[in-house]
C-alpha cells in the first residue's frame, strides 16, 4: 500500500513478515527456518529431531504468529505463505539447510523403515494411517535424496512398496522407481534386486506386463545370489502372476508358483511373501479345475497370516475363498467373503482387493438377476481403478 497512514512495517506482507522476524531471537529465528522442511503437518517430537524446536520455541513462535496448532491431532503447521519465508531464510544459512535436510530425510527414511516392516503384519490399520499423514514429508524425503544418496532414497523406496501398492499409489511410485533405475549398478546387489521386484510389481499393475516379466526374471538371480528368500519368493509370485495374463497355459502360472515354493516354505523366509504366493497359487490352481488343492493353499496362506497378524495377506487370500465358492455354486458363502473383503479392503485403504470384491460383488448380483446393484457395484470399482490407473482392473 502506499497510503500515508499506514505505519511502514504494514505497508506489504512481506514487510510485515521481515518486521516479524527481526523481533525474533536468533535461536527462534533457527527454528522458525528450519521448520521450513516440513511439508504439511509434523508432530513435536518430529520438530525436535528435524529442527531442536523446543515446546518452548515452538510457543514463541504461535506466540508470534508463525506457527498453527492443532490440539485435537497434536500438529503443527506452518501456513503455505510463511513456509516460503521460512525457507528463503533458510536458504541465507547453507551449512544450517544442508544438515535440516539431512536430518529430515534420515527422520523419514526410518519412518519409512519401521512403517514399511509393520505393513507385512502387525499394526498395519495404525501404520498406514501414519504414512498416509506423512506423506508429503515423505515425498519431499525423496525428492530431496533421489540425486545424491542412491542407496539410502533407494532403500527407502523399496521400504514402502507394499504401502503404496496397498494404497493405491502405483503411479506416483513408478516414477521413483524410474527416477532411481538409472543408478542401479551403484546399489548394493539385495537394495538393487527389491528395486527390480517392486518396480516390476508396479509395471504389472500398470499393465505392462511383459516389462513386468523382464525386470523380474532379472532381479531372481541377484536374489538367489544374496540368499534372499523372501525377494526370490516376492519374483515367483510376480512372474506366476504374470503368466496368467500372458499365456492361455495356466500349468505355467502354477509352475511358476510351485518352483517358489522352496523359498516360500523355507524356515528364514519372510512369510508376508510366502502368503502371496500361495494367493497366487491358489489362484492358478482354481482356474484349472483343482480345486481341493487351491482350498489347501489358502487355508496354509490363512495361517501364516494369522501367526504375523498380517490382514493385508489374508484380504488377498479371502478374494480367492470368494471366488472358490463362487465356482463351486455357493452363491451365499461367496457373498459373505465378498462383503468381508470389501469390509477390510475399506478399513485398511486397500484399493487391489476394494475393487476386487466390488467385481465379484457385481458379478453374484447379475447371476441371481440384480442387474441394477450390479452395475453399482462395477461402476463403484471402475472409479477406483480409474484413480490409481490399474489397467489390468479396468
Amino acid at each position: 500500500s502506499d497510503l500515508r497512514d499506514i505505519p511502514a512495517r504494514h505497508r506489504s506482507l512481506r514487510v510485515v513478515l521481515d518486521s516479524t522476524w527481526n523481533r525474533l531471537q536468533p535461536q527462534t529465528r533457527h527454528v522458525f527456518a528450519a521448520l521450513s522442511a516440513f511439508r504439511g503437518s509434523f508432530s513435536p517430537d518430529t520438530a525436535w529431531e528435524v529442527a531442536g524446536a523446543s515446546p518452548e520455541l515452538l510457543e514463541q513462535l504461535m506466540a508470534h504468529s508463525l506457527l498453527e496448532f492443532d490440539r485435537e491431532a497434536d500438529r503443527y503447521e506452518l501456513h503455505e505463505m510463511l513456509r516460503q519465508f521460512a525457507d528463503q531464510k533458510l536458504g541465507e544459512m547453507p551449512e544450517h539447510k544442508d544438515d535440516i535436510s539431512r536430518r529430515h530425510f534420515t527422520y523419514y527414511a526410518d519412518l519409512a523403515q519401521r512403517g514399511g516392516a509393520a505393513m507385512r503384519g502387525g499394526d498395519q490399520v495404525d501404520w498406514i494411517a501414519s504414512l498416509l499423514l506423512e506423506e508429503e514429508n515423505i515425498r519431499k524425503a525423496i525428492n530431496w535424496a533421489v540425486d545424491s544418496d542412491n542407496e539410502a532414497v533407494a532403500r527407502l523406496v523399496v521400504s514402502l512398496h507394499v504401502f503404496w501398492h496397498t494404497t493405491g499409489r502405483i503411479q506416483e511410485a513408478a516414477r521413483y522407481y524410474a527416477r532411481i533405475m538409472p543408478q542401479l549398478d551403484h546399489l548394493s546387489p539385495n537394495i538393487g534386486a527389491w528395486l527390480l521386484a517392486d518396480h516390476a510389481e508396479m509395471l504389472l499393475e500398470l499393465g505392462r506386463t511383459k516389462e513386468c516379466v523382464l525386470l523380474a526374471s532379472k532381479a531372481l538371480p541377484m536374489f538367489r545370489e544374496t540368499t534372499d528368500g523372501a525377494g526370490a519368493t516376492y519374483v515367483y509370485f510376480l512372474l506366476s502372476r504374470a503368466a496368467r495374463r500372458l499365456s492361455e497355459d495356466i500349468d505355467i502360472s502354477v509352475q511358476l508358483a510351485d518352483a517358489g515354493l522352496q523359498y516360500a516354505l523355507a524356515p528364514e523366509t519372510d512369510t508376508f511373501y510366502a502368503s502371496l504366493l500361495l494367493e497366487s497359487l491358489s489362484d492358478s490352481l482354481i482356474r484349472s479345475g483343482r480345486n481341493d488343492e487351491a482350498n489347501a493353499r489358502i487355508k496354509q496362506g490363512y495361517k501364516l497370516c494369522a501367526n504375523r497378524d498380517d490382514r493385508i495377506g489374508a484380504a488377498y487370500l479371502t478374494v480367492q475363498m470368494l471366488v472358490l465358492a463362487s465356482v463351486q455354486g455357493q452363491h451365499t458363502e461367496a457373498r459373505r467373503f465378498a462383503e468381508e473383503c470389501l469390509s477390510v479392503s475399506r478399513e485398511l485403504g486397500m484399493l487391489t482387493t476394494e475393487i476386487l470384491a466390488l467385481d465379484n460383488l457385481g458379478l453374484l448380483a447379475s447371476d441371481q438377476g440384480n442387474l441394477d446393484q450390479a452395475e453399482g457395484y462395477f461402476r463403484d470399482g471402475i472409479a477406483l481403478a480409474q484413480e490409481a490407473n490399474y489397467q489390468y482392473f479396468l
